[in-house]
């Protein structure tokens, strides 16, 4: 499974994922930066990614997104705090996306 970290989260979390075994990506590692989330999204279709985000807007795409959604809605925490809350919930998370949900939650 694959995952593209959008902009609000920190490449901290993508090296946590990879040392999980998970192929992650950052946005910033395909010059997405400050992009429109369209342009996220299609780079998220295109390596077969599921986005991980921050941003609720994403909760509002028209027509639904073509690709799967991990929602942080963890409020401002550091990295260290966010990695303890999603070291927690992630094996149900990767269970929850394999089963086919579209946008899985993490509070």
């Amino acid at each position: 499974m694959r995952f593209l970290l959008d902009e609000q989260l920190s490449p901290v979390i993508v090296r946590w994922l990879r040392s999980k075994g998970y192929s992650a990506d950052h946005v910033a590692e395909h010059g997405l930066l400050a992009m429109a989330d369209a342009a996220v999204v299609a780079k998220a279709v295109e390596l077969g990614a599921v986005i991980v985000s921050k941003d609720a807007d994403y909760l509002a795409w028209p027509n639904g997104l073509p690709v799967q959604l991990v929602s942080i809605r963890i409020g401002n925490v550091g990295n260290a705090q966010l990695i303890l809350t999603l070291d927690a919930q992630w094996a149900g998370v990767v269970e929850r996306l394999r089963g086919g949900e579209q946008i899985v939650r993490v509070f």
